[in-house]
């Protein structure tokens, strides 16, 4: 298992990468630092910026959002291989936590 990134600084809207083997995963946080940290993910066929106003409320609440595009989807690239198994997206979860 990895150890999750620390956080790093960044505002709405500021879309950080993580590298996880082959693939480049996009994802941003909103709230205030040190705030307890919430992992936001959209469905398949969908992108984070779709879940913005549920991070609004999530850090109005006192939460640090964290929204992340799964492979293939918003600002994280395109995949080949084999599509998106359980497994490989809560390991891909689990990196960015």
């Amino acid at each position: 298992m990895s150890d999750p990134l620390p956080r790093v600084p960044g505002g709405p809207g500021v879309s950080r990468f993580v590298q996880r083997g082959e693939h480049r995963l996009s994802y941003e946080s909103r709230g205030a630092p040190g705030a307890p940290p919430v992992l936001v993910l959209h469905d398949l066929l969908a992108a984070r910026g779709q879940l913005r106003d549920l991070a609004d409320a999530l850090t109005n609440a006192g939460w640090e959002a964290v929204l992340a595009d799964v492979r293939g989807h918003g600002a994280s690239p395109l995949i080949s291989g084999p599509g998106y198994p359980p497994a490989e997206l809560a390991a891909d979860a689990n990196i960015i936590q």
